[in-house]
């Protein structure tokens, strides 16, 4: 009977201190476990960390970017020239995005139209970099911004209008004369860009807007910004732009430099517009046509599309654009642009 007692009050008490070692095992291994994934990311964020450090800051403060006085002077003359607010009455609504929208204005009195692109603000100031860097800008390649400023929470963008849509709504019909014209009038305009130390980051077709009178004015600078700061180049951060005009470099490196970004999205844009078709879907080599195009494969020729750019004289100009090492095709393109212009 007292053998009985004694097993029945410490078996319930055994079974209880077994489990709760159990527990407590189960607890620090998972508290070691949790210990060494924090420790693999400190350390994974401190070398990011580092790396930010050791290069100069993105020159994306709208201080680097502040227009010139002249400019802005200019530009104000020209947004007063056409008039009072209210004589001005909306149109129609040009186009939507994620952060507003582009309407079309008219002038009772002069029938003048111009396009006015609202932006929601947000709260780290980073509306404000597309109209610093734009308001900068004056060439025929590129959309003019005659004002702009900021209401409530509200930007408001006042922007020269074209009436020829963009490039992507020509495509299915642009000739072979017509495809280098507006090539050219692109690499002129990104050009002046670069010159000034400014870098697009989206060029696409979309932003390609095309006159009456055939000319190419590149347009939106919203995921733009100064890559040339105190006289020297600085490196670019982050994924961005439109996934099909993505650079490589764009996908897998930490930074990048700002120019080869802008050639390679123009070397897809020549690709489409010569052959009515995208390259590849992202210049990834988990993407098979390109994956085909880094590795030199022949097989990508027997493709139609593909085959009529190994027939085109244009070639080179497509292979020295779509160069996957972003320094081959930066040298590349300069001797180029270089040679062009010379014949020319």
């Amino acid at each position: 009977m007292f053998l009985r007692l004694f097993i029945c009050c410490l078996w319930p008490k055994a079974a209880t201190d077994d489990g709760d070692n159990g527990n407590c095992k189960t607890k620090e291994k998972r508290r070691k476990r949790e210990t060494k994934e924090e420790e693999k990311r400190s350390k994974g964020f401190e070398w990011i960390q580092r790396r930010r450090k050791n290069l100069p800051a993105t020159p994306t403060d709208p201080v680097t970017a502040s227009p010139g006085p002249e400019l802005l002077e200019r530009n104000q003359r020209k947004t007063e020239a056409h008039g009072s607010k209210k004589q001005w009455k909306k149109v129609k609504v040009l186009g939507k995005g994620a952060y507003g929208q582009v309407k079309l204005l008219k002038n009772k009195e002069t029938n003048d139209l111009l396009a006015v692109k609202k932006v929601e603000c947000r709260r780290n100031g980073l509306h404000t970099i597309e109209p610093n860097i734009h308001s900068q800008l004056s060439h025929d390649n590129i959309l003019r911004l005659f004002h702009w400023q900021e209401t409530g929470q509200r930007l408001r963008m006042y922007l020269e209008f074209v009436s020829g849509g963009s490039l992507i709504d020509h495509i299915l019909t642009l000739t072979t004369v017509e495809t280098l014209n507006y090539f050219e009038q692109l690499m002129q305009g990104v050009n002046y860009l670069h010159s000034r130390g400014v870098v697009h980051r989206d060029l696409k077709p979309g932003n390609l807007l095309l006159t009456e009178d055939k000319v190419l004015k590149i347009s939106d600078f919203g995921l733009s910004c100064v890559y040339i700061q105190n006289g020297r180049e600085v490196c670019l951060m982050g994924r961005v732009g439109s996934r099909v005009f993505m650079a490589p470099e764009v996908f897998r490196e930490l930074t990048y430099r700002g120019p080869p970004v802008d050639l390679w999205a123009c070397g897809v844009i020549l690709f489409l517009m010569m052959t009515t078709k995208c390259p590849w879907v992202k210049a990834l080599c988990e993407d098979k046509n390109y994956k085909l195009w880094v590795t030199g494969n022949k097989a990508l020729n027997k493709q139609p599309h593909w085959k009529k750019i190994e027939d085109s004289p244009l070639v080179s100009v497509v292979k020295c654009l779509l160069e996957p090492d972003p320094k081959k095709r930066y040298l590349g393109w300069i001797l180029q642009w270089a040679q062009a212009q010379t014949n020319y």
